[in-house]
């Protein structure tokens, strides 16, 4: 997924959609955050100024998480591991932000699985 300087979503990938359960329709021109990280592991509210991703753009560092969890549009939420990466085009003044995010967690455990249905 990819957002601008609004931290609007403006690119998805199917795999992406697929996970979160999202059309590409519903995700697109929306807030990433708002959509699938409004809230902490426990349910509680993840304030927007807390996001690591939110930071990337307010700082422009790299962020990697690995104990959060993005939220579902059916309401469930499953770990994940990320890195937040802002991309900067042109000068000072005229540039865009863009953080791409890496859904790394979702293969733990798949080296296992393969190991185990060999044996």
């Amino acid at each position: 997924m990819g957002h601008g300087r609004q931290h609007n979503t403006t690119f998805v990938n199917p795999t992406a959609c697929k996970i979160l359960g999202y059309s590409e329709k519903e995700l697109l021109g929306t807030g990433q955050h708002i959509m699938s990280h409004h809230s902490y592991r426990d349910g509680t509210h993840y304030p927007k100024e807390k996001c690591p991703i939110y930071a990337a753009f307010k700082d422009e560092k790299v962020r990697r998480e690995s104990e959060e969890v993005f939220w579902k549009k059916d309401g469930s939420s499953f770990p994940v591991e990320y890195i937040s990466k802002p991309i900067i085009y042109g000068g000072k003044s005229e540039f865009m932000r863009t953080s791409l995010i890496a859904y790394l967690n979702l293969l733990t455990g798949l080296g296992r699985k393969i190991v185990k249905s060999r044996v």
